[in-house]
């Protein structure tokens, strides 16, 4: 996918886009596995970073991350929080399209 840069705001946009244009096509947002994943990242996020804020996690990576290449960031700490669940970004990789 082409983000035009490599900051984490710009990919969580693309997200936001992705699942209102699933909604706009009658699709549910996320397949199951998916609905929660990024509210419970969010939250492993802030304890992880020991930040109390009620913020969203790219605000939380930028914090880790202020550069304007931080979307690298944001995959390494989501590959850290799915190999602590178990899973892996690879493994993600496996499950069927569509949802």
């Amino acid at each position: 996918m082409f983000l035009g840069d490599e900051n984490v705001k710009t990919l969580a946009t693309f997200i936001h886009g992705y699942r209102q244009a699933r909604i706009d096509l009658g699709m549910p947002e996320f397949g199951a596995r998916e609905s929660s994943l990024l509210d419970e990242f969010e939250k492993w996020l802030a304890a992880k970073l020991d930040d109390a804020r009620d913020v969203a996690w790219p605000t939380l990576v930028a914090t880790q991350d202020p550069g304007e290449r931080n979307v690298r960031t944001f995959f390494l700490l989501f590959e850290e929080f799915l190999r602590e669940r178990g899973d892996s970004l690879s493994r993600s990789a496996e499950v069927p399209w569509p949802p």
